[in-house]
């Protein structure tokens, strides 16, 4: 009866894995997109739209008293801003979104 073959070395064990992994390597995820550039500050004007409707809001932070607004963009795409209540806006009132972490309305002039 012949011998038992004996251990491969190190690197030959190392050499028989790297044939085995190279075609996964091929099927992993691909990267990512990166992100869209978003314009910097001084090259776009802030978006206008249209006070939907208000109500009262309760923020976590703090317990401070708050409004949610939801606002239509002149866009068409309609978003939810809160922000401190300061008894300015009502349903009807333009505003400019100014956008930021946090995004904030003002009054449109």
């Amino acid at each position: 009866m012949p011998a038992p073959p004996r251990a491969s070395s190190p690197a030959g064990r190392l050499a028989a894995l790297a044939v085995l992994l190279t075609p996964l390597a091929a099927c992993g995820p691909e990267p990512a997109a990166p992100p869209p550039a978003t314009p910097s500050a001084g090259g776009a004007s802030p978006a206008r739209g249209t006070v939907l409707a208000t109500r009262p809001a309760v923020l976590r932070e703090g317990g401070g008293t708050a409004v949610e607004i939801t606002v239509r963009a002149e866009a068409g795409t309609e978003l939810q801003v809160i922000q401190a209540d300061d008894g300015g806006l009502k349903a009807g009132d333009r505003v400019t979104v100014l956008p930021g972490s946090p995004t904030r309305l003002s009054q449109a002039p």
